[in-house]
């Protein structure tokens, strides 16, 4: 019975994803045929956190947000976030309080009538090509220019042990020490509880978000780069370990499908 009612649970789930697309689209594509709508980021922004929104309402399952002194303020910001779910830019782009422009792999520009927004209104990046990462390495500086905060996974792909976070790529702490501007991190929390990393399924769990006070980079230069990751892993890790402690004990890693 238990089996059953969690494989309604899941096509409920991504029926709410496809209907609100399917409402959606169309606002958006016709956005898209204006020559100027990239300036029309309030409007993204509203069309995005709606559709966020939306997915959890679909699922019964709406955010709980805690904002560390200094995170909701409206700088420029690089958002770092531990990534072990696909529900990750649903949740950041539905809490944040402003407008995110998300890294993300190819992969998800094939996703039909989502992948096309994504592509249109955020960075792709494919891991495999030097030149794609040195395109979105450009794209993120070019949107920090304008104002705009940047939101990476440094990990590089979903965490394959989750929750505990072990290592961070560079690029969103040399992207951040470039510009002078902060790192905000967050801690995203039971994600990985709700839809684990490549698992058919989606479970009802409560659904946390912490956004950390942002840790400035004014002064630091690409030497620091190492002691700014740690901080940041530390910092996110040390959340975690709060609600769930039993994972973070020497013997006791979750290991998702390769």
């Amino acid at each position: 019975m238990i089996a059953i009612l969690k494989k309604i649970y899941l096509f409920w789930g991504l029926f709410g994803f496809l209907i609100t697309m399917l409402v959606l689209f169309p606002i958006y594509a016709l956005l898209f045929q204006f020559p100027n709508w990239k300036h029309h980021y309030s409007c993204i922004r509203f069309l995005n956190k709606y559709w966020s929104y939306s997915l959890y309402f679909f699922t019964f399952n709406l955010p709980k947000i805690e904002f560390r002194e200094g995170s909701r303020d409206h700088n420029t910001k690089v958002y770092v976030a531990n990534h072990t779910s696909f529900m990750d830019i649903p949740l950041m782009g539905a809490t944040s309080d402003q407008l995110l422009i998300f890294m993300g792999k190819h992969s998800l520009a094939k996703i039909p009538l989502f992948g096309w927004i994504f592509s249109k209104t955020h960075i792709v990046l494919d891991r495999n090509s030097r030149d794609s990462a040195k395109q979105a390495y450009v794209a993120s500086k070019e949107m920090i220019d304008k104002g705009l905060s940047v939101a990476i996974y440094p990990e590089g792909t979903q965490n394959r042990k989750p929750p505990k976070v072990r290592n961070f790529k560079d690029g969103a702490f040399k992207i951040a020490i470039e510009k002078q501007i902060p790192i905000q991190p967050v801690s995203i929390i039971d994600n990985w509880v709700i839809w684990p990393r490549l698992a058919p399924e989606l479970n009802w769990s409560p659904c946390r978000i912490v956004y950390h006070e942002p840790i400035p980079t004014k002064g630091l230069s690409s030497d620091d780069i190492e002691n700014l990751k740690e901080q940041v892993i530390q910092t996110i890790n040390t959340e975690l370990e709060k609600y769930y402690p039993h994972y973070f004990e020497t013997n006791n890693e979750l290991t998702l499908p390769a």
